[in-house]
């Protein structure tokens, strides 16, 4: 991953897409809040963890091709 320069600060470009996936399981985690999957989940710290995870892999798959 390259860095991003914002205003003359660079950024890791780790940490940008961590952001973005972090925005993305707000929202993910809302809807299956919603939807009444935790109650079906024995550990829910771990699960969201592991979509954490696969967000970020995909964010950061999305970003490597731009």
């Amino acid at each position: 991953m390259s860095e991003f320069n914002l205003d003359g600060v660079y950024l890791s470009g780790a940490l940008i897409t961590a952001v973005i996936a972090a925005l993305v399981m707000l929202v993910v985690t809302r809807l299956l809040r919603t939807a009444g999957f935790y109650k079906w989940v024995a550990h829910r710290p771990l699960v969201d963890i592991a979509l954490f995870t696969i967000a970020w892999a995909c964010i950061a798959g999305i970003f490597s091709k731009l």
